[in-house]
């Protein structure tokens, strides 16, 4: 089939101004050689177009002609919202790209760090008259058969403060399936600090140099939150994180309790009365997602 070369539409650009009558003269002439569209670009008209805000930018791109101030004023007016998102958006996506490269490069080496955040509805006052009792206990495990288990989580640690009181505080453990544990897994406690207000419960090992732990070791593991049930009602929200990367950020306002306890076993001998403090799970808790890059932690590395 051969194609039609008769024009549909004409537009006629001209140096020379043009009357009125000529205009509509030169438009019955083409309307009449059957063309649907007929515009004609006569000297003022162009110059009109180009000292109007859209033809600012190609005044001065291709003619030299620099703006003025006022000129500039209208520009911006004009397309100063379209160029920020134009530009925003440009950022954004090199931005996404550099941070799906980072997050290859960490998918691909070992972690330094792992990061376990309760925080309370409101903060709390770390000076007690006595001790509480309480276990938290994150299982991260294979759904798919393998013997591929991490375990992080810890418990209460209360020390005296001097004032036959105690002071807030947490002991936390670590443990993993795939290499034997060599001794006990929970982590020596760092320097204790008394006093002041707390936000929340954090259980955080940390290894300097880098742990022989790979990030890939997480990949497709589920989660299973265990809490003592005694700390739920105050608890606002949970965050569990790998160095930088949060991979659960979650509001327990109306989170769903089921009474379940860790499949792995508490790593001490825990006390009657400790026992008698009974677990929770907290349900539809999901699992680690490595195909994408997570957000990032908003309070530090």
């Amino acid at each position: 089939m051969k194609a039609d070369p008769k024009p549909r539409a004409f537009v006629f650009f001209t140096n020379v101004d043009l009357t009125p009558a000529e205009v509509e003269e030169l438009t019955s002439w083409g309307v009449a050689q059957g063309l649907s569209f007929v515009d004609f670009y006569w000297r003022e008209r162009i110059r009109q177009v180009l000292d109007s805000p859209e033809g600012l930018a190609i005044r001065h791109q291709y003619l030299g002609m620099n703006m003025s101030e006022a000129e500039q004023a209208s520009f911006f007016s004009r397309f100063g919202n379209d160029l920020e998102r134009l530009m925003q958006g440009r950022l954004d996506t090199i931005e996404r790209k550099i941070d799906g490269f980072e997050f290859g490069q960490w998918k691909a080496g070992t972690i330094r760090e792992l990061s376990l955040e309760l925080r309370f509805k409101q903060y709390e006052d770390s000076s007690r008259q006595r001790q509480e009792h309480f276990r938290v206990f994150l299982e991260l495990q294979s759904v798919c058969g393998e013997h591929r288990s991490i375990a992080l989580g810890g418990r209460d640690s209360f020390w005296p403060n001097g004032k036959g009181g105690w002071y807030f505080g947490t002991r936390t453990f670590f443990w993993r399936e795939s290499v034997p544990q060599s001794g006990s897994v929970w982590i020596p406690p760092g320097v204790l600090v008394g006093g002041g207000i707390i936000g929340s419960i954090h259980f955080r090992p940390q290894w300097r140099p880098r742990s022989p732990i790979l990030a890939e070791e997480f990949r497709g593991l589920s989660f299973h939150l265990h809490l003592t049930e005694n700390i739920i009602a105050r608890l606002a929200s949970v965050e569990f994180s790998i160095d930088k990367y949060v991979f659960v950020r979650r509001r327990l306002d109306e989170a769903r309790w089921e009474n379940a306890r860790p499949t792995l076993a508490w790593p001490e001998r825990l006390s009657k009365e400790e026992e008698a403090v009974e677990w929770r799970m907290l349900e539809h808790f999901g699992w680690l997602d490595l195909e994408r890059a997570p957000s990032k932690r908003d309070h530090g590395d």
